[in-house]
């Protein structure tokens, strides 16, 4: 870059040169003067997301933003007595997992009677006669025995409604562990939520549907979560959500799968942080939030019913524990799993919203990707915190 430091810089111009030349001249003198003088620092780096075929920035000034606010969020607090979810208070189950881990689908029809008889010449266009429903539709969600995960149909579901099917399912837990972390929640509770969403894909698939699954956690509303106590969901698709469209074309236009080769294989394999019997947890190589985790079987699988259902729940609480050692708090966090023919390869992605990466105006408009810390930084420091 041409040293400017010595040379005078141009008088103010008068209103008459406004867009003139040499108004252009003087602004990219002094341009390049700040430049030099403020942002000397070194450069943002382009790499390509090998498994969406998407590009990111990486650049450590971003992470040197300015905060005025204090550090931490809102955390979602539900007492036990006001919590719908723990006071069964939601539309019927659909199924269950049992204390032996097995699917249990109920055999009765006295809550769908229940609901007709309910609804019978209310204003069904009104949210409010839904809540109504499920507060008198909760006697018949008892469940005979002990049990740990049960679905029903998530009642105000994000992406609206369709006519064909339920579009969203949810998956909660039992009442003891209301108010939990998911840091803190027995494995076998985790992995009845994974068999649900197992179940669950194997019945889309019979429907020609693709099941997304995904945790909206840490009791935090960045992550989305709006009620207190841990829940899983599902989205029942009729067609390609775009994501998934972009990882197909990837795949297509690689002529492999980035996952089996660029990940597993390639140089990002020196980003994992955890190796498991079939599954290897790594630090994303170009993830779209900072300290994003890739969950990836060992094997080429395109199905979430495929892998084993303990070991899945043994590293999702492994990594999300590894956030809450760093951060001495669960952050809020994104879990999402994306399977099935257009994917390809299985991968589940942990996804914290911490201050650093909460997306902002340049990324809102533009759609840029930008990212404040290495993955081998991520690796170094999420590693020893994995055990």
């Amino acid at each position: 870059m041409t040293n400017l430091t010595a040379e005078p810089l141009p008088p103010y111009l008068s209103a008459a040169e406004i867009g003139t030349d040499a108004q252009f001249e003087a602004f990219h003198r002094r341009l390049l003067r700040c430049f030099e003088l403020v942002f000397g620092m070194e450069a943002s780096q382009l790499v390509m997301d090998p498994i969406t075929g998407r590009f990111a920035r990486f650049t450590r000034a971003r992470g040197a933003r300015h905060k005025e606010a204090q550090a931490g969020t809102t955390r979602l607090t539900t007492p036990r007595e006001a919590c719908f979810f723990c006071q069964l208070q939601t539309p019927p189950n659909l199924l269950y997992v049992n204390e032996a881990g097995e699917i249990v689908v109920p055999n009765e029809q006295h809550s769908f009677l229940a609901a007709a008889d309910f609804l019978s010449g209310k204003d069904t266009g009104k949210v409010e006669t839904y809540y109504g429903l499920v507060q008198h539709l909760a006697q018949y969600n008892h469940i005979e025995g002990a049990w740990l995960a049960r679905t029903f149909c998530n009642l105000t579901p994000a992406l609206g409604r369709t006519s064909r099917l339920p579009l969203c399912l949810v998956q909660g837990i039992h009442p003891d562990y209301h108010n939990t972390e998911f840091n803190e929640l027995p494995p076998s509770v985790v992995q009845a939520v994974i068999l649900s969403w197992q179940f669950i894909e194997r019945f889309a698939q019979e429907h020609g549907l693709l099941a997304v699954p995904f945790i909206n956690g840490g009791k935090r509303p960045e992550s989305g979560q709006s009620v207190a106590c841990f829940h899983g969901q599902v989205y029942l698709f009729h067609s390609l959500p775009f994501l998934f469209q972009e990882i197909g074309r990837r795949r297509a236009e690689a002529g492999h799968c980035p996952i089996c080769q660029d990940i597993l294989q390639g140089k990002s394999s020196e980003l994992a942080i955890w190796n498991g019997h079939s599954l290897v947890v790594l630090a994303h190589p170009v993830p779209r939030r900072t300290w994003s985790l890739l969950v990836v079987p060992k094997t080429h699988t395109a199905d979430l019913h495929s892998i084993e259902a303990s070991e899945f729940a043994d590293v999702l609480l492994r990594c999300v524990r590894a956030y809450q050692r760093l951060h001495h708090r669960e952050p809020a966090y994104n879990i999402v799993v994306r399977a099935g023919d257009a994917v390809g390869h299985l991968h589940a992605e942990i996804v914290p919203k911490t201050e650093t990466n909460i997306i902002a105006g340049a990324e809102e408009a533009t759609d840029e990707i930008i990212i404040d810390v290495l993955p081998q930084q991520v690796k170094e420091q999420l590693q020893p915190l994995m055990a």
